[in-house]
Protein backbone atom coordinates (compact mmCIF):
# COMPACT_ATOMS: atom_id res chain seq x y z
CA UNK A 1 0.00 0.00 0.00
CA UNK A 2 2.75 2.48 0.81
CA UNK A 3 0.52 4.44 3.18
CA UNK A 4 3.27 5.02 5.76
CA UNK A 5 5.62 6.46 3.13
CA UNK A 6 2.78 8.47 1.60
CA UNK A 7 2.24 10.00 5.03
CA UNK A 8 5.92 10.88 5.32
CA UNK A 9 5.83 12.59 1.91
CA UNK A 10 2.74 14.53 3.02
CA UNK A 11 4.48 15.67 6.23
CA UNK A 12 7.48 16.80 4.16
CA UNK A 13 5.25 18.78 1.78
CA UNK A 14 3.61 20.44 4.81
CA UNK A 15 7.03 21.44 6.13
CA UNK A 16 6.67 19.28 9.23
CA UNK A 17 9.88 17.37 8.47
CA UNK A 18 12.14 20.01 6.93
CA UNK A 19 15.64 19.42 5.62
CA UNK A 20 14.78 15.88 4.54
CA UNK A 21 15.45 14.40 1.14
CA UNK A 22 14.11 10.98 0.27
CA UNK A 23 16.78 9.59 -2.03
CA UNK A 24 15.56 6.08 -2.77
CA UNK A 25 12.70 3.70 -2.21
CA UNK A 26 13.56 0.02 -1.99
CA UNK A 27 10.81 -2.59 -1.90
CA UNK A 28 10.81 -6.36 -1.78
CA UNK A 29 7.91 -6.80 -4.22
CA UNK A 30 7.24 -5.40 -7.68
CA UNK A 31 3.61 -4.78 -6.78
CA UNK A 32 4.39 -2.89 -3.55
CA UNK A 33 2.38 0.34 -3.49
CA UNK A 34 5.41 2.30 -2.33
CA UNK A 35 7.04 1.86 -5.76
CA UNK A 36 4.28 3.77 -7.57
CA UNK A 37 4.25 6.41 -4.82
CA UNK A 38 8.03 6.86 -5.11
CA UNK A 39 7.90 7.08 -8.90
CA UNK A 40 5.10 9.65 -8.75
CA UNK A 41 7.20 11.71 -6.32
CA UNK A 42 10.18 11.43 -8.72
CA UNK A 43 12.21 9.41 -6.20
CA UNK A 44 14.54 6.67 -7.39
CA UNK A 45 12.99 3.24 -6.84
CA UNK A 46 14.30 -0.30 -6.83
CA UNK A 47 12.83 -3.72 -6.19
CA UNK A 48 15.10 -6.23 -4.51
CA UNK A 49 13.15 -9.45 -4.28
CA UNK A 50 14.26 -12.43 -2.26
CA UNK A 51 14.32 -15.31 -4.68
CA UNK A 52 14.19 -18.90 -3.51
CA UNK A 53 17.82 -19.46 -4.45
CA UNK A 54 19.02 -16.75 -2.03
CA UNK A 55 19.49 -17.37 1.65
CA UNK A 56 18.24 -14.72 4.07
CA UNK A 57 21.86 -13.76 4.70
CA UNK A 58 22.56 -13.31 0.98
CA UNK A 59 19.39 -11.28 0.55
CA UNK A 60 20.27 -9.00 3.45
CA UNK A 61 23.78 -8.57 2.04
CA UNK A 62 22.21 -7.26 -1.21
CA UNK A 63 20.18 -4.76 0.81
CA UNK A 64 23.17 -3.76 2.96
CA UNK A 65 25.33 -3.16 -0.12
CA UNK A 66 22.65 -1.06 -1.84
CA UNK A 67 22.03 1.03 1.25
CA UNK A 68 25.75 1.59 1.88
CA UNK A 69 26.17 2.91 -1.68
CA UNK A 70 23.58 5.59 -0.85
CA UNK A 71 25.33 6.64 2.39
CA UNK A 72 22.08 7.80 3.99
CA UNK A 73 21.89 9.78 7.21
CA UNK A 74 18.88 7.73 8.20
CA UNK A 75 17.14 4.62 6.92
CA UNK A 76 13.39 4.56 7.37
CA UNK A 77 11.99 1.09 6.91
CA UNK A 78 8.41 2.31 6.58
CA UNK A 79 6.06 -0.63 6.37
CA UNK A 80 8.90 -3.13 6.03
CA UNK A 81 7.36 -6.16 7.69
CA UNK A 82 10.34 -8.50 7.62
CA UNK A 83 12.47 -9.64 10.52
CA UNK A 84 16.01 -8.50 9.86
CA UNK A 85 19.05 -10.23 11.31
CA UNK A 86 21.44 -8.87 13.88
CA UNK A 87 24.01 -8.55 11.10
CA UNK A 88 21.74 -6.23 9.13
CA UNK A 89 20.97 -4.13 12.20
CA UNK A 90 24.63 -3.96 13.24
CA UNK A 91 25.48 -2.37 9.89
CA UNK A 92 23.14 0.55 10.59
CA UNK A 93 23.08 0.90 14.38
CA UNK A 94 22.99 4.70 14.37
CA UNK A 95 20.73 5.45 11.46
CA UNK A 96 17.96 2.86 11.10
CA UNK A 97 14.35 3.46 12.09
CA UNK A 98 11.80 0.73 11.52
CA UNK A 99 8.29 2.11 11.61
CA UNK A 100 4.94 0.63 10.90
CA UNK A 101 1.85 1.54 12.87
CA UNK A 102 0.63 -2.06 12.74
CA UNK A 103 3.57 -3.09 14.94
CA UNK A 104 1.86 -1.35 17.85
CA UNK A 105 -0.77 -4.09 17.86
CA UNK A 106 1.92 -6.51 19.06
CA UNK A 107 3.15 -4.51 22.05
CA UNK A 108 1.13 -6.42 24.63
CA UNK A 109 1.96 -9.83 23.21
CA UNK A 110 5.57 -10.11 24.37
Amino acid sequence: RGSTFKGLLQKKSEGRIPNVEFVKVIADRKDAGIIAIGEKAKISTEVIEKSNDLSQEEYERLLINEIKILKPDIIIMAGWMKIMSETFCDNFTNNCDIYDKSLWSFTNRF
